[in-house]
């Protein structure tokens, strides 16, 4: 590659740049861009770097404006992009090419070398550490170092390609030249790489941002062949150390020739591989060729079905990505060659070509995703990548959620808008099978629905297609069958409708009354046929009528009759000794019992089989049932059956009679038919012949072309032809009707290759109204099994075969569909339904002999989650905590608030709580907390520290319940001890959060503070680790690294954080326990705690009584306080930038979704540094903490030395940082403080000027950082006045009170310290 583009990852909407590398050239260009419309763009040069020593690689660092430039010498040098001067210099021992350069986002730069022997080939620097950082800017001197590197890897192996993991910037991924990929974790001590994956595609490493498990890594060259792989493929633990030779698991995903080869196939190589960071899963690939394809990937997350080894059960089961799938493939640009087209220009076709592309990580302003690219005559471009169709999610209860534009621009184009989500859900018209109906005759119609969303069927979900083919498929509905060649299109309501059809049938009471089901299913004519046989097999067999000779012939269909297919005869056949019985003797004895009689039958051996087989179908070879049957079927105003039935018994005169008697359904097909009939009478008897006949023939003919009813094709393909074989061929007519006039007609001979032939189309079309012809059966269940292929309809199938099976049937296919039918019932939440299914399908299976083949449920006395739908039993295995609550949680729950049952008030698989009883306030499912097995049952660590709190809430009345929500930080440590040492306040518990340092060191200060003021006993949950979607920010200049920097007096905690309970159950459970109005919530770091349990549990706003929060930063005239001054800046009123508070600009988006929030923000009290800087610990204060009332002789207790230490390392920080001398503002307490004032501690006299209430709103725009043209005004906290419901912004306070109150904290910590002592 002769040339590159680099998008900047500090990029801004406001401010988009990117740098060109002209490797022939020698030159770099740091370019802006100035004007972006249509995918095109202007520019305009910034700075440009020439005389560049020769390179082959190089890398743009994500946090300061320089680039790493590896050297064919292997030497490496740091070049500052504003200035071009050389600001580092990287030397090497033994001299080789350098492959590969790479920046980390905390300036760790690694370099790859080829490979020498005795030398290491992988090597690390810190930049930090070695260069001044304002050397990197500097305009008049060269600042030429060379250093040496922190880490040395990879001895005598050649590094191809480095890639560092943005959120673990202490591990990178190396390619090692033609062995293997491999990831190193610098924070480990070891050389040796934490995985290795054994493959030749190492070069070109490509991290995914978005999910930063998986990477790509491309073939050597010649080779076109890229591998994605997922580092979490491998089933031993990440924390074991894998040797050199052991190889994992293989790529997640293998793309073999992935872009176009072009003419010259053995000289194309990939030039480039990249993940985009706005579009999950999309891989862009750029090939020689200037072949440009973007492949869109996803997966699908598989739980592993591995038990939990003894001892391990708090451990959650591991999720890993099973299956890695390319969803979609865009074609951006073709290879050059191919698109020459016969053009003879060579040489200009390839300067056109796509020589470099990057991903930009700001979208288009139309909110689509974007790359920026270079070609090889210059230009430079923009490409939109393609907007994605709409998402779309089916629930159980067939509500689905969609994507569709936004109405942002009455003149913007739709397909051009960015999406929202939309809940839908199925229409409603009475019934199914009217709901049905109605969809059917719309769709038909083509009539549109006035809603923006259409979907195609082809494009439905699976559920749904399913569904719509069921009733696509029906021989009736032969507009359905029109209508899927032209793939319709259907509201989504309406395709909502098909994909619940299941579920309303069976509220609707589709079980075992056939009478009924056939009602239900009066849409669909093949159900309706086949439960009207099933129907008339159960009148049949009912008290035994169908049992012989000690063989049970019910639920037989004309093939098992006919051939004696009895299969499996041990469940027909009553006797003790099967191997004595006679099928076909039973059959005789059958039809004598019945008293069937023969009646016209064709010469036949098996005349017996005969009479059982229309028996079975329902056409009575008795003549008096005859003739009862025809005239209940003119009864009913199935005249064209009557007529049908008449013909089949050589009666004209009663077909006649059945047409023109009872109510009439088709009145002009009677009086066609009826002529017909007449006419064909009449040859029959004049024996009419020739010209004649043909002419009376026609005749007939053009009376019934009126119609394609079924009956009256059958009637007209006798009459017209006066043989019954037509009728038996023609598929349009009833196959009932055709299987009895082949009984009464066909030979032995000819009825058995009839019956073979018709018995396996019908299971082959997966047809249910051929259930006439198989029976309930064995061969039923492959029918059954292509019907649900076709179908999906596994509700009908299983309901249907429940009269047979196990009873007569017993095969594991229906097993399996029985069970996965009872889970559907769960997962539709029909309980009582699953129940009526249970109690009757064990009736259904009992044998002649009493047995039960189906062991009835056990008593079902559970609770249920109401919403997950799980049961509540002890023997849940622990699962994945959902996705609403599992972001940046830690821990996993594993049992109930008493005994380690997996029962209770916590479901354990998606930790939603039972209802509260309205009576007695406690949850369902708990006992009672007073009762001997309550108090006894204390093996669970989550339920002795509620048990504890329960019986401390007892005793706390008249006290203030509050839960602290803290990031330890100095001011941190203060508000704890007043929360706990206070007598007006009852901690609850304390959960933990990023911000003045990382989550694990927050959580182990928080616990080592309550074991220094005595209090280890109060439970600590670690929270959230990062914001909603920012990196963490922390505060080393003013807390330390550890965040209490400053003293080497803090204990080692005792007591442990708890693990097992993620902190926003822990949290909610808390603040439930007291009635509503009375428990608060302090909150002192960032609030990402806090937002996601609002999110999680909206209830809790009406719930609590009040959310006092530290932070933000006002300014102008709202209070007198210092708040400081940095060097160089003007006004400034925050404390992390010039606008913005360190707690709200930590998680930005956290803190305006909480002021956003209407009963929220009307409890809110907000303490801001207007009012915190008017608190500070002066030298007064601080003799104060150390001595407290005693002479200044007599050694303080170690308490005090601790809080001392932490307070003047307080006052050193913030006078080094903001020059603040007097002391430091100490922030947090005073949000535990404001408590007290609320609830009649006046002495305080917090002060809002008689009830001001504030509406606040928080910048969002921008980024972390150091440069403010990058932060801007994120985190600025704006307020304006309103006279109703806001947020409370106190502005002055009795300081000298305050400092009285914490002092008489000290005290009692004291006390209880001496206490604990003695």
């Amino acid at each position: 590659m002769e040339v590159a583009i680099r998008w900047s990852p500090l990029s801004i909407p406001t401010e988009a740049r990117f740098l060109i590398a002209d490797v022939v050239g020698r030159t770099f260009k740091l370019c802006h861009i100035t004007n972006y419309e249509n995918s095109n763009i202007q520019w305009e040069e910034v700075s440009r770097i020439s005389k560049v020593p020769a390179f082959r690689t190089f890398d743009w660092s994500p946090k300061n404006d320089v680039v790493a430039v590896g050297q064919w010498s292997g030497e490496t040098v740091v070049l500052a992009l504003g200035t071009g001067r050389h600001v580092l210099s990287l030397p090497i021992k033994s001299q080789r090419q350098c492959n590969a350069v790479a920046f980390n986002n905390e300036s760790l730069l690694a370099t790859g070398l080829e490979r020498v022997r005795n030398d290491f080939c992988l090597n690390i620097y810190d930049i930090n550490q070695r260069v001044p950082s304002q050397s990197l800017q500097s305009s008049t001197s060269s600042l030429k170092q060379t250093v040496d590197p922190v880490r040395k890897l990879a001895t005598s192996e050649g590094i191809t390609s480095i890639k560092y993991f943005a959120q673990q910037p202490r591990t990178l991924v190396a390619g090692v030249k033609g062995t293997c990929v491999r990831i190193y974790d610098l924070r480990e001590d070891s050389t040796n790489p934490s995985l290795q994956y054994q493959t030749t595609c190492v070069h070109n490493l490509a991290i995914d941002p978005t999910d930063e498990n998986y990477f790509a890594s491309a073939a050597p060259p010649k080779e076109t062949m890229v591998m994605i792989w997922d580092r979490r493929s491998t089933r031993r633990p990440t924390s074991t150390r894998t040797s050199i030779g052991g190889a994992q698991d293989g790529p997640a995903l293998e793309l073999k020739k992935p872009v176009e080869e072009g003419d010259g196939a053995a000289n194309t190589n990939i030039w480039r591989l990249q993940y985009s960071s706005t579009e999950p899963g999309c891989l862009g690939i750029l090939a020689s060729s200037g072949n440009f394809r973007l492949y869109h990937t996803k997966k699908e997350y598989i739980e592993e079905d591995e038990p939990l080894s003894k001892g391990h059960i708090d451990q959650p089961r591991p999720i890993y990505a099973q299956d890695l799938y390319v969803s979609h493939v865009d074609a951006v640009e073709r290879s050059y060659q191919r698109r020459r087209l016969g053009v003879r220009d060579h040489d200009r076709e390839e300067l056109d070509r796509i020589v470099s592309f990057d991903f930009a990580n700001v979208c288009a302003p139309d909110q689509r995703p974007c790359a920026i690219t270079l070609r090889g005559n210059g230009d430079i471009g923009i490409y939109e990548l393609k907007r994605r169709r709409p998402a779309l999610a089916v629930s159980a209860r067939s509500a689905v959620v969609v994507s569709r534009p936004a109405q942002i621009s009455t003149t913007a184009d739709k397909g051009d808008l960015p999406s929202v989500l939309v809940l839908k859900e199925a229409s409603q018209f009475g019934s199914i099978a009217e709901a049905l109906t109605h969809i059917k005759e719309n769709a038909s119609k083509n009539e549109s629905t006035g809603e923006s969303f259409v979907i195609s069927v082809s494009l439905t979900s699976n559920l749904i297609s399913c569904a719509l083919r069921n009733s696509l498929m029906t021989s009736d509905h032969a507009d359905w069958q029109n209508m899927t060649d032209g793939s319709p299109s259907l509201s989504i309501s309406d395709a909502l409708v098909l994909g619940e059809v299941a579920r309303r049938r069976c509220i609707e009471g589709y079980l075992f009354d056939c009478e009924k089901n056939v009602m239900i299913v009066r849409d669909d004519l093949q159900l309706q046929e086949m439960w009207s046989w099933i129907k008339m097999a159960q009148n049949k067999a009912r008290d035994g009528n169908m049992v012989a000779d000690d063989v049970d012939f019910g639920y037989l269909g004309v093939n098992a009759v006919w051939n004696e297919d009895l299969a499996p005869q041990d469940t027909r056949i009553l006797s003790r000794n099967p191997r004595e019985i006679s099928i076909a003797s039973a059959i005789t004895s059958l039809s004598q019992s019945l008293g069937l009689q023969d009646a016209g039958l064709p010469e036949t051996s098996k005349p017996e089989h005969r009479l059982i087989c229309l028996y079975t179908l329902g056409f009575s070879a008795k003549t008096g049932k005859f003739f009862s049957s025809v005239n209940n079927l003119i009864e009913s105003g199935d005249n064209l059956q009557a007529c049908l039935l008449s013909l089949m018994y050589d009666n004209s005169d009663l077909a006649l009679k059945a047409l023109q008697s009872g109510p009439r359904k088709h009145e002009d097909i009677h009086n066609g038919l009826a002529m017909a009939i007449t006419a064909f009478s009449l040859i029959q008897e004049t024996k009419l012949q020739g010209e004649r006949r043909k002419l009376a023939l026609s005749r007939i003919q053009d009376a019934l072309n009126t119609t394609d009813e079924p009956h009256t094709q059958a009637i007209a393909a006798y009459v017209t032809s006066g043989d019954w074989t037509t009728v038996i061929q023609t598929p349009s007519v009833p196959l009932r009707y055709r299987l009895g006039i082949a009984i009464r007609t066909l030979s032995d001979t000819s009825l058995s290759a009839f019956l073979i032939h018709e018995t396996s189309q019908a299971i082959l079309s997966g047809a249910p109204q051929s259930l006439p012809l198989t029976g309930l059966t064995i061969p039923t269940l492959s029918l059954f099994q292509s019907y649900l292929n076709r179908a999906s309809d596994l509700q009908s199938a299983v309901l249907a075969m429940s009269f047979a099976a196990p009873r007569f049937v017993r095969d594991p296919r229906f097993d399996t569909w029985r069970a996965a039918y009872r889970a559907q019932l769960n997962t539709w939440k029909l309980f009582i339904e699953r129940t009526y299914f249970d109690t009757q399908s064990t009736k259904l299976s009992v044998t002649w002999d009493g047995t039960k083949t189906l062991q009835p449920t056990p008593a079902q006395v559970t609770l249920r989650c109401g919403k997950c739908g799980d049961a509540l039993h002890r023997d849940a295995p622990p699962t994945e905590l959902s996705a609403s609550v599992a972001s940046g949680t830690v821990g996993h729950h594993t049992g109930s608030i008493f005994g380690d049952a997996r029962s209770g008030t916590v479901c354990p698989k998606c930790y939603a709580h039972l209802p509260r009883c309205a009576i007695c306030d406690l949850w369902l499912g708990v006992p009672d907390p007073r009762s001997r097995g309550a108090l006894t049952s204390n093996k669970d660590p989550f339920a002795e520290a509620l048990e504890k709190q329960i019986i401390m809430a007892s005793a706390a009345e008249g006290r203030i319940p509050l839960w602290l929500d803290c990031d330890p930080g100095h001011d941190d440590a203060f508000a704890i001890l007043l929360a706990v040492h206070h007598p007006q306040l009852h901690l609850l518990g304390i959960s933990t959060v990023h911000g003045n340092a990382s989550l694990d060191r927050t959580t182990a200060n928080a616990s080592r503070v309550l074991q220094a003021i005595g209090r280890a006993d109060i439970p600590v949950y670690p929270g959230t680790a990062k914001p909603f979607c920012r990196e963490a920010a922390a505060a080393p200049n003013i807390h330390g690294i550890s965040g209490l920097d400053g003293t080497d007096l803090l204990p080692t905690a005792s007591s442990p954080p708890i693990l097992h309970t993620p902190f926003l159950i822990a949290m909610r459970s808390a603040l439930l326990s007291f009635p509503p109005g009375t428990a608060h919530i302090v909150a002192t770091g960032a609030l990402t705690n806090i937002a996601l349990l609002f999110a999680s549990f909206p209830d809790l706003a009406t719930h609590i009584a009040s959310l006092s929060i530290m932070g933000g930063a006002l300014g102008g005239d709202f209070a007198n306080a210092p708040l400081g001054h940095v060097a160089g800046e003007g006004e400034r009123i925050g404390n992390v930038s010039r606008w913005a508070e360190f707690n709200i600009y930590c998680d930005p988006e956290a803190a305006a979704a909480i002021f956003t929030n209407e009963e929220l923000a009307a409890k809110a009290t907000l303490i801001p540094l207007d009012l915190t800087h008017q608190v500070l610990g002066t030298e007064e204060v601080q003799r104060l903490l150390l001595f407290g009332n005693s002479e200044e002789g007599e050694k303080p207790s170690t308490l005090r030395r601790m809080l001392h230490d932490l307070l003047v390392f307080f006052a050193g920080t913030y006078a080094e940082v903001f020059g603040l001398t007097e002391g430091p503002p100490l922030h947090d307490p005073l949000a535990v403080a404001v408590l007290l004032d609320d609830f009649g501690f006046e002495q305080l006299a917090f002060d809002d000027r008689a009830g001001e209430r504030w509406e606040v709103n928080i910048m969002t725009e921008g980024q972390h950082g150091k440069d403010e043209s990058v932060i801007r005004q994120l985190g600025r906290t704006v307020v304006r006045r309103v006279e109703e419901k806001g947020v409370r912004i106190p502005r002055s306070l009795n300081v000298k009170a305050f400092w009285q109150v914490l002092e008489e904290c000290v005290q009692r910590a004291e006390a209880s310290l001496e206490r604990k002592e003695t």
